[in-house]
């Protein structure tokens, strides 16, 4: 899951590749990690640069 996440698959295209029927289940096995919270702070101050919020 962490990698489809990763490489930008939509959520139902993921839960569809590995069976996941329900978003409860998808939940489940998406675990973030820590390097997954830094790339998001990441994309999060470059969009507040170029958005100027």
């Amino acid at each position: 899951m962490r990698n489809l996440e990763r490489a930008g698959v939509p959520r139902s295209t993921a839960m569809a590749m590995v069976g996941h029927r329900t978003e409860a289940i998808y939940r489940r096995y998406a675990i973030v990690d820590e390097v997954m919270l830094r790339e998001g702070a990441a994309k999060l101050a470059a969009y507040a640069v170029t958005a100027r919020v």
